[in-house]
């Protein structure tokens, strides 16, 4: 204190004061450097120090003791006015409250669909005239090809008139819009899912090769192999497809009915649904899943597209009706409509451009019966799913025999022979195999022998997805027919089924084999047949053979393919076989592997000859999805005493009924999953297509 009093002697005063006009936006501007710097977590005090030094050092003429007085009462006063302006300028960096921001989102979305379809319809418009034109002077094939073009584009017109005259396409409507005709329908009469002896409780253990790259429901990586497990299985939809008998049964919506012209399914809500964090499911809330998947703040091509063409309009009439619009009649057209899932506007509250990194962990309020808790993720260890407490679907007709135990615990086991030897020590419940030679040499043993361990063989309801050559036409020499049917006789599958299959796979004969009604049952595969290969070759030109073999046209082009697959030990070993038999009808394959992702990036850019995506498509698994197999070990339950499940009776079609007891016997240890919602649960359904069958040849029984 008398120090600072010393210093306002008159003449240190008196230099102050002439100091201060040239010094003070001297001092404002570096206060304003030190509240960056300080916003910038750099010491407040190392920025203070320097602006009192560099005052004083730059102001004050040290000449005198009454100039060094003056240049103390500078320091210390700019001192003082950097500690003002820096606690008085700055801004906090609070975070500033989300909002889901949807109210702004529909109205822009709804002129986007307009303008699009307008584009689309003038578009349209425009080639019907062109094609109109060709079709004066066309002849032959060409006018045959036209005049389908021609159908096609008249029907694209329709479309686009009918979604432009039904309104925006993301609605608030009223109840009174609602057509008074509507036929509702409730499925209610169909037979019950499962058996009423099934027991609740328990943990299911299973193993998954790889762990999740992340549990959102949309957005980057949310569409991995695990995804199915997460979600496809467990969300309800509106409505669904009874298992056995292919009726509809209701979901979340108790009633729908189906307009007139078949375009528009109305639905109404059962007023006891509920999310997993209790809150009731809303008519908005399926305008909100949407907007959650077609807005800007992720990247999402495939669902933006989906939803801009193949939905017209999502209108919400109150808290408990919406209806569903498609562009045009189709086969199943209330269960594409239907398939739409609620989205919670209180879990999607903070959603915005940052989603895919604040939602990369968190699991969405479901309405199905698990739920994913926090303290069930163990990242890449393991990952748990807890049945939803008081589940509001708990006791209805077709769910309170399905989702029977209380945890279902996937450990990440990367190989399947150590996954295997983890089902042997008792560590995991079930061992789906498709190694032969882990099905025929790791299980001849005595736990088999003595029927402690079950296991079968047997055919699924639906096939697996198409898997195989994948041909690209727009490329010679693939952009030639007799090409590409000499090359369907030149690949021998039936010596790949037999040779690295020992004879447990089938041979699809058509992309779409296996569909019911939808798939044509004339169409035959062609068989390997040097002779025939040979000769559709020759009709391309390839006529003479070169000196290793391979057929040549007679300027010297050699009939050569690129054949890119991704790099797996299994592949390799299937594609060596399939070169040598190729190089016997005059066909050179020129193995190209790649990682993975290169060349599904390859494959996706049309950069290929011939691509191998993953298998074969003429190859069937008697199971049909990836995620389950045609080979199922299960340990007894009797002797585990785990988990007593019960799972739908007769659901598997078999030739003997002896086959059937031991399969039923096999699947009251191992079903856990629903039947009607599910590819997982499909191994469990009863089969409507003929050609799906119990193949017990295959099964082992031991006599426990």
């Amino acid at each position: 204190m008398f120090g600072i009093k010393q210093h306002f002697a008159p003449s240190g005063l008196k230099r102050f004061m002439g100091i201060l006009p040239r010094a003070l936006p001297w001092a404002i501007t570096c206060c304003r450097v030190a509240a960056w710097i300080t916003s910038n977590r750099i010491a407040v005090s190392v920025a203070h120090h320097r602006v009192a030094a560099w005052i004083t050092s730059h102001h004050v003429a040290p000449s005198t003791s009454s100039a060094l007085k003056g240049r103390h009462v500078c320091g210390f006063l700019a001192l003082l006015m950097s500690l003002c302006f820096v606690t008085g300028c700055r801004q906090e960096t609070k975070e500033i409250p989300r909002k889901l921001q949807f109210e702004a989102f529909v109205p822009v979305y709804n002129r986007y669909i307009e303008t699009w379809l307008k584009t689309q319809q003038t578009e349209t418009e425009k080639e019907i005239e062109k094609v109109t034109t060709d079709l004066t002077t066309a002849e032959g094939d060409a006018k045959t090809a036209l005049e389908t073009k021609a159908k096609a584009l008249l029907l694209d017109q329709e479309k686009y008139r009918f979604r432009i005259g039904i309104g925006p396409y993301l609605k608030f409507g009223n109840p009174s819009e609602i057509p008074t005709d509507l036929v509702w329908e409730n499925g209610m009469d169909q037979p019950e899912i499962g058996d009423p002896r099934a027991k609740k409780g328990g943990a299911f253990r299973k193993f998954v090769s790889d762990f999740p790259p992340t549990i959102r429901p949309i957005g980057n990586n949310s569409n991995s192999s695990f995804r199915g497990d997460l979600y496809d299985l467990i969300d309800m939809k509106l409505i669904t497809l009874h298992p056995k008998t292919m009726e509809i049964i209701p979901g979340i919506a108790k009633e729908w009915a189906v307009s007139a012209d078949k375009r528009t399914v109305y639905f109404r809500i059962d007023p006891e649904a509920k999310y997993s964090d209790g809150h009731p499911v809303r008519a908005r809330d399926y305008l909100i899943s949407v907007y959650i998947r077609v807005s800007d703040n992720l990247v999402n091509p495939y669902q933006k597209q989906y939803f801009r063409e193949e939905v017209a309009q999502v209108a919400a009439y109150d808290d408990l009706t919406l209806s569903v619009s498609l562009p045009e009649p189709k086969y199943f057209g209330p269960i594409i409509a239907g398939g739409l899932t609620p989205s919670s506007p209180i879990f999607y509250s903070e959603y915005g451009p940052d989603y895919v990194d604040r939602y990369q962990w968190r699991f969405p309020p479901t309405t199905g019966a698990y739920e994913v808790r926090t303290e069930d993720i163990i990242k890449g260890v393991s990952i748990s799913q807890t049945r939803v407490k008081n589940w509001w679907a708990k006791d209805r007709k077709y769910y309170r025999y399905c989702f029977n135990p209380d945890k279902l615990i996937h450990t990440v086991v990367r190989d399947e022979s150590k996954a295997f030897e983890l089902f042997r020590a008792g560590e995991i419940d079930t061992a789906l195999v498709t190694s032969p030679e882990l099905w025929y040499e790791k299980c001849e043993i005595p736990p088999v022998h003595n029927g402690y361990i079950e296991r079968a063989t047997f055919y699924k309801q639906y096939p697996l997805i198409p898997r195989g050559l994948y041909l690209n036409v727009r490329k010679p020499p693939l952009d030639n027919r007799d090409v590409r049917i000499g090359i369907s006789h030149a690949v021998n599958w039936q010596k790949i089924i037999d040779v690295i299959f020992r004879g447990d796979y089938q041979r699809l004969n058509a992309f779409n084999a296996g569909f019911g009604s939808l798939s044509d049952p004339s169409i035959q595969a062609r068989r390997y047949s040097i002779d025939e290969a040979r000769a559709s070759f020759a009709k391309a030109g390839y006529v003479t053979e070169d000196s290793d073999g391979t057929l040549k046209k007679e300027d010297g082009t050699r009939l050569t393919v690129s054949l890119t697959y991704p790099k797996m030990p299994f592949l390799d070993r299937m594609l060596v076989i399939i070169k040598d038999e190729a190089k016997s009808c005059g066909l050179e394959l020129r193995l190209d592997a790649t990682e993975a992702t290169v060349a599904y990036k390859n494959k996706c850019k049309n950069s290929m000859r011939l691509p191998l995506v993953l298998g074969t498509q003429i190859l069937q698994l008697p199971i049909s999805t990836s995620s389950c197999t045609p080979r199922t070990l299960s340990m007894r339950r009797e002797i585990r005493n785990r988990i007593p499940i019960t799972p739908l009776s007769g659901c598997v079609k078999t030739p003997t009924s002896s086959a059937k007891q031991f399969v039923m016997r096999l699947l009251k240890k191992t079903c856990v999953m629903p039947c009607g919602n599910s590819k997982t649960s499909s191994m469990m359904k009863q089969s409507s297509f003929p050609d799906t069958r119990l193949t017990s040849s295959a099964s082992l029984h031991g006599a426990g």
